[in-house]
């Protein structure tokens, strides 16, 4: 009886662990005749398609400008879209859009970064200039550095001098805008970048650029005609390494799509963490409903036929 009750305890230890690294119980499906999604029922809606080879975070609206961007990165594409979301024009850019019509493009290596800018109209890229520090050697030749208890020089005053001559070449640091490995300093006279490691080094803190741009289809989600009601996890995937393990739980998430008297009911499969969302027009009273595919997404206007 007490091997029992050991046995019991262990097994619940190991749910409990299971559960807190995101395991679900899987279940049977709830609703076993209703249909898996196969598009909307023709004969009820026609289907406009927007835009297709996309995911969750290929538009992006940006309210300083009102421009609505496209981005496909597997072809380093970015194209501009017209309000009824479809595209406008192809966007002569690379690399990383940061707000105000603006990307920055990364090329070299390491030993030999280039950093290119590219702003509207867009018609060629203007090279940034890497910020610049003096030398050591320069620096203890020209500058009264004081030495530490072991004979050194201090690093944190020779850190102070090149600070001090890195902001005479900005005019003072004002914004920053993060590249992930290289940061670009916005002066009040000059604009540069340097390592993401340097910057820390030099200045610690950043002082992020103020933008209004966000991923309009993660941002904007309801659930006005796509309305979920039900789900079920059927299973999980799992990762993981050698410190860490975690489950993914994957269904049926159980749907109603209704406009007016006319509605269909679905399930969707949510393996692979695919997902059928509506979004929020902002430039009208369209019914956008977003969807993952086995490989990339597409963005739908549905109405009443």
């Amino acid at each position: 009886m007490r091997f029992l009750h050991l046995k019991t305890a262990i097994l619940l230890a190991q749910l409990c662990l299971c559960i807190s690294c995101g395991y679900g119980v899987p279940e049977k499906d709830k609703y076993p005749e209703m249909p898996e999604y196969n598009g909307f029922d023709p004969n009820l809606f026609v289907v406009d398609t927007l835009l297709t080879d996309i995911d969750k975070h290929a538009v992006i609206y940006d309210r300083t400008d009102g421009f609505i961007y496209c981005h496909r990165p597997m072809k380093e594409e970015f194209f501009l879209l017209d309000k009824s979301l479809k595209i406008k024009e192809k966007l002569n850019v690379k690399g990383t859009f940061v707000g105000n019509k603006t990307f920055y493009e990364v090329e070299g290596d390491i030993f030999n970064p280039v950093v290119y800018k590219y702003v509207y109209p867009w018609k060629k890229r203007i090279k940034v200039n890497e910020l610049k520090k003096m030398e050591y050697d320069s620096v203890v030749k020209n500058y009264d550095i004081p030495k530490d208890k072991r004979g050194k020089y201090d690093v944190y005053v020779i850190r102070d001098v090149n600070r001090r001559y890195m902001d005479s070449l900005l005019g003072g640091l004002k914004e920053t805008i993060n590249l992930r490995d290289y940061i670009i300093c916005l002066g009040n006279k000059e604009e540069y970048f340097l390592e993401a490691s340097d910057y820390k080094w030099y200045y610690g803190e950043e002082r992020p650029k103020k933008t209004d741009f966000f991923d309009y289809i993660l941002k904007e989600q309801i659930n006005k005609n796509l309305i979920e009601f039900d789900r079920v996890t059927l299973g999980n995937d799992g990762g993981g390494n050698h410190f860490f393990f975690w489950y993914i739980p994957y269904g049926y998430d159980y749907y109603t799509f209704k406009i007016g008297n006319d509605s269909i009911q679905f399930k969707w499969n949510s393996k692979g963490l695919r997902t059928i969302v509506q979004v929020k027009d902002l430039w009208g009273d369209r019914i956008l409903i977003y969807r993952d595919g086995e490989n990339r997404g597409e963005l739908y206007n549905i109405r009443k036929k």
